[in-house]
């Protein structure tokens, strides 16, 4: 790659200064050429990539510094990247990243739970949103024994066969089961709320945070309060209830659960499904095809 390519692709930040190749880094997934003095300009991504032949690039820009960081793709998907024994044992292995999302394009994706607030799955029937959705409550189940699971089932279809795993506290199928169970929810975070208030001169404002508090005081009589997460699948059937009660705990969850560690993981077609006083406290998101004539697209 000649220097002048990159002068004519990237704008110099201080243009009294030149734009310099700072340094070069070889990586499992990616290769990496850090630039000094630069900024991409309209296209510049594009450009790369057909510089690369079609490979897959990224630019990343270095917060405070006046730097820019060309990432260029070495992964090849192939068949023994897709064996699903080595991904089971991967995940096992690197459970401490959080979950994992699958094999991108500059290697592994990883989701830290701990910066986990809610999360929407959404997708058009055939799409992959039911199996990503699972996919995540597997390896839930699998791999984070000290997160307790609720889950809310309107089809009846997909969880049976997890009654009586100990990690699944509940499933519910039926209305009068979900307001029992976003009742208890909603009680549970106000229990929090006042426990880590009175605790604490500085109140944690994360389960983890509060988690390191507790083990730093050394106080037993502090209660452990696990993770909890409610998945919640096809979300319309319950949106379609016209309930206030169950949009009014799940959208008190969806405001104040992230910091006590309570947290709403929710399924549906369309993007729109979930209201927009929940989909705003959801900093995380994964949308899979949607039509863009549907009137659930956004």
């Amino acid at each position: 790659m000649s220097l002048q390519f990159l002068k004519n692709t990237f704008s110099e930040i201080d243009p009294s200064l030149p734009i310099e190749i700072s340094y070069y880094e070889e990586g499992e997934y990616f290769d990496s050429i850090f630039l000094n003095n630069a900024v991409p300009a309209p296209g510049t991504l594009e450009r790369l990539r057909s510089f690369f032949g079609g490979i897959d690039c990224r630019i990343v820009q270095t917060m405070g510094v006046q730097q820019s960081r060309i990432d260029i793709s070495k992964v090849s998907i192939g068949a023994k990247a897709l064996n699903a024994k080595e991904y089971v044992k991967y995940m096992g292995l690197n459970q401490d990243k959080g979950w994992f999302l699958g094999l991108g394009s500059f290697g592994p994706e990883f989701f830290d739970i701990d910066r986990l607030t809610h999360t929407q799955v959404s997708g058009s029937s055939g799409y992959g949103k039911s199996s990503f959705f699972k996919f995540l409550l597997a390896q839930t189940l699998a791999f984070k024994p000290n997160i307790v699971n609720f889950i809310i089932d309107p089809k009846k279809i997909d969880f049976p066969a997890l009654k009586g795993h100990p990690q699944v506290a509940m499933i519910a199928h039926e209305r009068d089961e979900w307001r029992s169970l976003l009742s208890a929810l909603v009680t549970e975070l106000c229990v929090r709320e006042t426990v880590f208030n009175e605790a604490f001169t500085n109140p944690p404002d994360a389960l983890h945070k509060y988690w390191g508090l507790k083990k730093e005081s050394a106080r037993e009589e502090l209660p452990e309060f696990p993770r909890l997460i409610i998945w919640i699948d096809e979300f319309h059937m319950i949106k379609k209830s016209n309930s206030d009660f169950e949009l009014d705990s799940l959208e008190f969850i969806a405001r104040k659960g992230r910091a006590f560690g309570i947290h709403l993981i929710c399924s549906s077609q369309r993007g729109n499904d979930i209201s927009l006083n929940i989909r705003a406290q959801m900093n995380s998101s994964f949308h899979f095809y949607e039509s863009i004539s549907s009137p659930g697209y956004y």
